[in-house]
């Protein structure tokens, strides 16, 4: 199945861009998305590599929405972690989540999706389920970008 990537350099600290995205189940981490998300840790303790949490989405087009699981496959602070998902229609699915430092205190945050679709969505398309999750993750680097940007400006006022 189709694997994208998405990119963008944010004027923050590696570290913040980490610490934010990393923190899977606030609600700032669910402002990021278009969709509506709820997201609990399952998982009890600090996240690290086998911490489980579960996704509450809903997807436009749906009646219900679309319950899943996943897990944190690889945890690397402040570099690097990758999420697995585990059960329902889109299991296989990874999301990966890096962050490099580009000099002068930026960052660039990549997101890479490895797409896969096990069984149907309720009345959605593989294509359009695909098309859906390429829009989403723009917004989201889009929207990270903003909140972290406007916050670094806060705090320096």
């Amino acid at each position: 199945m189709p694997k994208f990537t998405k990119s963008i350099d944010i004027s923050t600290s590696p570290e913040r861009v980490f610490d934010f995205v990393s923190k899977l189940d606030s609600t700032e981490y669910a402002k990021l998305n278009m969709i509506e998300m709820k997201v609990e840790k399952i998982t009890k303790g600090k996240t690290a590599k086998g911490t489980i949490f579960h996704f509450s989405n809903k997807v436009p087009g749906m009646s219900k929405s679309l319950e899943q699981d996943s897990e944190m496959l690889e945890w690397d602070p402040p570099k690097k972690f990758t999420t697995m998902v585990k059960n329902g229609p889109l299991k296989g699915t990874t999301f990966e989540y890096k962050v490099e430092e580009k000099g002068n205190g930026g960052t660039k945050f990549k997101g890479t999706v490895d797409f896969k679709m096990n069984d149907s969505l309720e009345g959605i398309s593989e294509k359009d389920a695909f098309q859906l999750l390429d829009k989403q993750w723009d917004e989201f680097v889009k929207r990270l970008k903003s909140v972290l940007e406007k916050n670094k400006e806060n705090d320096r006022q």
